[in-house]
């Protein structure tokens, strides 16, 4: 993988933009990670990032968000792709006062395809605003969007997951999913998903499930010997973790695991 990595830590105020183009039948993967140890000092960063791909280029793009507890981030990706091109998101949230994410996908040519993983943790009255956006103009496009996230103490969340299928993208098909577990009853939770459609012949879907830890579940983890407040942990560290494995590069997995404190100790 191509890895970038930027410290927020260095100005109280910075700003990156990045651009990217692959060439025919070029593929990549970029990891970016934001990182952060002053978890008191107010931030705020800003990145910009904006890919072109050409026919049959394949890009994994994997952003990590562990900056310090006050900072604000403003994070915007896009992508415009050509035939057969396929574009892949993985975006983990992990900390930051106030979070304003977005992915805009431009399905352009015949056969393209995007599939994007959002995946969260947001506490202590934490803001979280995600947008993403799959736009098909070609025929034959494929589109997945999924969050999967965990709100508690007086976090608030809003998820807007669009799917936009413009005239003569027929015969495409896209989905919206978002799973949120909601451990404390002070949390705000907003899921607007939205598809839009000027063309016929095209499959559009969008489903979100949200709820707290299962009492079953729940009970059979305390009957053996698990405190309540463990088995909440547990369950949502778990949640989190099936979106990290998605990462692709095993050290930068296992550095994200040990952050939510399920990665193996370093020696």
């Amino acid at each position: 993988p191509v890895f970038f990595t930027f410290d927020t830590d260095e100005k109280e105020a910075a700003a990156s933009s990045i651009r990217c183009e692959l060439k025919e039948d070029a593929s990549a993967t970029v990891i970016m990670t934001y990182r952060g140890k002053e978890k008191e000092v107010s931030k705020i960063s800003v990145m910009d990032s904006r890919f072109k791909l050409g026919k049959r280029a394949k890009l994994k793009l994997v952003q990590l968000f562990l900056t310090g507890d006050e900072t604000t981030l403003y994070n915007d990706v896009s992508a415009e792709l050509e035939e057969e091109a396929s574009f892949e998101v993985v975006h983990i949230i992990l900390s930051g006062r106030k979070n304003y994410s977005g992915c805009l996908a431009k399905l352009l040519g015949r056969k393209t395809s995007t599939n994007m993983e959002i995946a969260y943790m947001t506490g202590e009255e934490d803001f979280l605003d995600c947008n993403y956006v799959a736009e098909h103009y070609g025929k034959k496009t494929n589109s997945v969007i999924h969050s999967n996230g965990v709100l508690e103490h007086k976090a608030e969340k809003v998820f807007r997951g669009t799917i936009d299928f413009k005239r003569g993208s027929a015969e495409s098909v896209g989905e919206e999913k978002e799973d949120v577990l909601l451990l404390d009853d002070d949390v705000i939770n907003k899921t607007v998903p939205l598809i839009l459609c000027q063309e016929e012949d095209v499959e559009g879907a969008h489903g979100a499930t949200l709820g707290k830890l299962s009492e079953d579940i729940l009970f059979y983890l305390t009957a053996r010997g698990i405190d309540e407040k463990t088995a909440y942990q547990m369950i949502a560290r778990g949640r989190i973790a099936s979106s990290i494995r998605k990462i692709g590069d095993p050290e930068t997995e296992e550095m994200v695991l040990r952050e939510i404190g399920m990665g193996q100790e370093e020696e």
